[in-house]
């Protein structure tokens, strides 16, 4: 009995024995197969790791380069700007160059005219322009507007006419007169007159005449005029007309008139700058300021188009 329960011990004991060994070589198994999943863990971390880092390296780099391209586009379009404000500048450099030459050379020749309206003594003012031709009967000439120069009544156009050779000076000025007028083109708000020596304290000569007249010869009439074309407009307005004034702004638009073409314009024409001229800047004549429409509104000024009416009328 006491050897079967030995026996049984040993057997049991073997049992465990052999229970231990398999238990510890699971734990050991499972030792080594955890520390790999650890070190692989390890691994997937550093390299996730890494991947962020160089993630981040790569968003920063990029957005350090969308950076420095806009700053480039913004400095492009700043420098784009600042060219064409300076070609504009240019532009209207030039522009104001050419046209404060183009005045300059006709200015002398824009006399101040008042007229006789009617046998009452009422006066008309207005403006012209002096020009000289080769016609023998009748050198000089005053281009004017009809309704300047004609009286409301029976009685005959009697105008006198002044030069003004200082335009800062209207003291000094030297007078000429005239008797009725020459119509180039029936029916047109445009007519000739023809200065005559006077009588006067003021009077000025033919030397005068021939100093301050405009070759008709070198006259050039504009063509293809457009919408937006500058202008100056030269007279003596009866408000500020003491001396030569100079108003300019473009061409608004064109209308026809009884057969005659006008130009519209925004630049200012007052009653006096009748008869006076227009010019663009080039220097051609544009045509005669002849009259402005207005009501509250405001006012719009038109030029009577000379280029087709005079082109074969003018004195030669």
């Amino acid at each position: 009995m006491t050897g079967n329960k030995s026996f049984l011990l040993w057997i049991l004991f073997a049992i465990a024995f052999v229970v231990a060994i398999f238990v510890w070589n699971a734990y050991v198994k499972t030792q080594d197969e955890l520390s790999l999943t650890q070190d692989a863990l390890k691994e997937t971390q550093l390299s996730l790791s890494n991947l962020e880092s160089s993630t981040t390296e790569a968003i920063a780099e990029e957005m350090s380069l969308i950076n420095s391209q806009t700053k480039a586009l913004v400095q492009s379009q700043s420098n784009q700007a600042t060219l064409t404000k300076t070609v504009t500048s240019l532009q209207n450099s030039q522009t104001t160059t050419k046209s404060v030459t183009a005045v300059n050379n006709v200015a002398p020749s824009i006399v101040k005219i008042v007229c006789r309206l009617d046998s009452t003594g009422d006066l008309s003012q207005g403006s012209g322009v002096l020009y000289h031709s080769t016609s023998v009967t009748s050198p000089y000439f005053i281009q004017t507007n009809l309704h300047v120069v004609k009286p409301s009544d029976s009685s005959g156009s009697s105008c006198v006419i002044a030069i003004y050779p200082n335009n800062s000076d209207p003291s000094k000025y030297l007078v000429f007169q005239s008797n009725g007028f020459s119509e180039p083109v029936s029916g047109a708000d445009a007519v000739f007159i023809f200065p005559q020596l006077a009588n006067d304290s003021h009077s000025g000569t033919i030397s005068d005449l021939a100093k301050y007249s405009e070759n008709v010869t070198k006259v050039s009439f504009c063509s293809n005029q457009k919408v937006g074309d500058h202008l100056s407009v030269l007279g003596y307005p009866a408000v500020g007309g003491e001396t030569l004034t100079v108003t300019d702004g473009i061409i608004s638009g064109f209308e026809t008139d009884n057969g005659y073409q006008f130009v519209k314009t925004s630049a200012k024409i007052d009653r006096g700058n009748s008869g006076g001229i227009a010019i663009e800047d080039s220097g051609c004549v544009l045509g005669i300021p002849t009259y402005i429409d207005a009501d509250a509104n405001g006012s719009i000024g038109r030029i009577l188009d000379l280029g087709n009416l005079f082109q074969s009328s003018m004195p030669q």
